[in-house]
């Protein structure tokens, strides 16, 4: 995937290199770019692993952490190209908002990332002044900060939370646009569905709902984050093949029963063949 090497230019080093490849008309200066991109995606991703696992030790051996409704996180020399990252798969994993500063000398650099119906930007706002800069929307800001201010940063975002946030809105919904019968599932309706696009923010891909598929069979790819399933309609028999992208966990649930699948249809092309793709954004 080029997506996550030409980003983990403007991570790491300069956005400029990302351009560079997509303009240029030489090959050999093509290949060195990517060549580079690819150092320097791999550098993205062991510094990735290494702010999340830090920050989930820290989370781990500190029972005040758990208890409390959002986390905030900082250690020196967390890198503050991976924090955003970091903190959105800390969201996954303990499903509440996720705050994760990165400190330096003369410098810490925080993002935030949220769920449910958190709005973390409002919550954030009443820190403002003790930020350098800030800026951001509902489901994720970005911030910077003196370092020695950051024990202040975390007391008081703690304390506005204590009232600020309930269980009930820490619950992560999803919108359903509609439920969608396996025989209208259709290339016909994906060449229809992508008239709508592009989508993203402010303009989801439209998501579907069933409760007659049946999954037959299951394994996690992906070094085990993701779901790849068999589905098959209990009245057809028709079956399509389906993903689940961080859906590891539903593995142990899903398998031989009619389950309750949120998800969107898209065109998978593989060695020359076309097959309908169930992206599965959740199952129960």
């Amino acid at each position: 995937m080029i997506g996550p090497r030409l980003n983990a230019s403007g991570r790491l080093s300069s956005a400029n290199y990302g351009v560079e490849l997509l303009l240029t008309q030489d090959n050999d200066k093509a290949k060195e770019i990517a060549q580079y991109l690819e150092r320097i995606n791999h550098q993205r991703r062991e510094l990735d692993r290494h702010v999340v696992a830090e920050s989930m030790d820290l989370v781990n051996e500190s029972s005040d952490y758990q208890q409390q409704s959002v986390l905030v996180l900082g250690k020196h020399d967390w890198h503050a190209g991976v924090i955003g990252i970091a903190a959105s798969k800390l969201v996954a994993e303990y499903s509440k908002p996720v705050v994760i500063v990165g400190i330096d000398d003369t410098i810490a650099r925080g993002s935030a990332r949220s769920m449910g119906d958190v709005n973390i930007y409002q919550l954030l706002k009443e820190c403002s002044h003790l930020f350098t800069s800030f800026g951001g929307h509902k489901l994720a800001a970005g911030f910077s900060l003196k370092p020695e201010n950051f024990g202040k940063f975390k007391e008081t975002l703690e304390n506005i939370v204590k009232t600020s946030i309930t269980k009930d809105i820490l619950v992560d919904s999803m919108s359903l646009d509609m439920k969608l019968e396996t025989s209208d599932i259709s290339f016909d309706l994906i060449d229809t569905l992508d008239t709508l696009g592009p989508f993203g923010h402010g303009n989801p891909n439209p998501t579907f709902y069933s409760d007659q598929f049946k999954v037959i069979d299951s394994k996690l790819v992906g070094n085990g984050k993701h779901l790849k399933v068999t589905l098959q309609d209990e009245k057809t028999n028709q079956c399509f093949d389906g993903i689940g992208f961080n859906l590891a966990n539903k593995l142990s649930v899903v398998y031989n029963k009619t389950n309750h699948i949120a998800y969107s249809i898209e065109r998978n092309e593989w060695n020359n063949q076309e097959k309908i793709q169930i992206n599965i954004k959740d199952i129960k």
